[in-house]
């Protein structure tokens, strides 16, 4: 998948949750990251590694974000989680963004100290425009919701490209003849 494309569909998933969300339809980015992903998986080279990435990805954000939740961090605009700490559509995104690991984000592919830069950045940055676009609210002192965001993505980008590395094909050994 070219990087443009990658990256118009990722921007595209996180905008279909987040605007989705605070619009009162957040059905709407878990169904755009669903139909992307069939799409996705559908052409993978290994469909169970593309799969386990997604599944892993979504746990571990619905981990992550619902410890911001019970926290405090992370205060819930509406009533759209279903009684989960954490709402659906945000943990959608989590899975988005593993898309986006092998496409436009390979940039960051092995290299955890800045995925965990990246991550301790554009985390805090993603959320704070989620609070401005409606979709969640971040509890007060704001710097306070923001550190503990920026934490969260610390550990978890390079989690996230540990495990992408783990579980994408690797290229096979070439042998060389021994005439």
């Amino acid at each position: 998948m070219s990087f443009f494309l990658s990256l118009a569909l990722f921007n595209c998933g996180w905008f279909c949750c987040v605007l989705g969300a605070a619009y009162g339809m957040p059905w709407l980015g878990p169904l755009y990251v669903s139909v992307w992903f069939a799409w996705k998986v559908f052409g993978a080279r290994t469909r169970s590694g593309e799969i386990l990435l997604i599944l892993l990805a979504a746990v571990l954000g619905y981990l992550l974000d619902s410890t911001l939740f019970l926290s405090g961090i992370l205060l819930e605009r509406g009533h759209d989680s279903f009684g989960w700490p954490s709402p659906l559509w945000l943990v959608c995104l989590w899975p988005n963004l593993a898309g986006a690991l092998r496409g436009c984000l390979r940039i960051f592919r092995k290299r955890y100290l800045l995925g965990c830069v990246a991550g301790s950045v554009g985390g805090p940055m993603a959320y704070f425009a989620g609070g401005r676009l409606g979709a969640i609210v971040l509890a007060d002192p704001l710097p306070v919701s923001l550190a503990a965001i920026a934490a969260e993505w610390a550990i978890a980008m390079p989690l996230l490209l540990y495990l992408d590395a783990r579980l994408s094909p690797q290229p096979r050994p070439r042998h060389r003849s021994s005439l």
